[in-house]
């Protein structure tokens, strides 16, 4: 039964170093599996070019680390919603 209420936005910015190559397909899975939410993700590369990032998904590539902070501030510009997420 639909409540008529729009579902929320979440902007999710996903910070790697391709360091965690066990942990970040597991991490991306559950991000992708919310339900409920319209998600707009992106990896953000920190010194890096993503890998092992899932298909409609978008990315950053920074060619050096900035800090999380600055990856961060650099995901979040790349996303929109109602709510902002960082899954790192």
């Amino acid at each position: 039964m639909s409540t008529g209420a729009s579902r929320p936005t979440v902007g999710a910015v996903v910070l790697t170093m391709n360091d965690r190559p066990e942990e970040f397909p597991r991490a991306m899975a559950s991000l992708l599996a919310q339900e409920g939410i319209d998600l707009n993700a992106v990896v953000v590369g920190n010194g890096c070019e993503p890998e092992q990032v899932p298909a409609g998904v978008r990315t950053v590539t920074l060619p050096e680390n900035v800090g999380i902070p600055e990856g961060r501030n650099v995901g979040a510009d790349n996303v929109k919603g109602d709510h902002l997420f960082f899954f790192d």
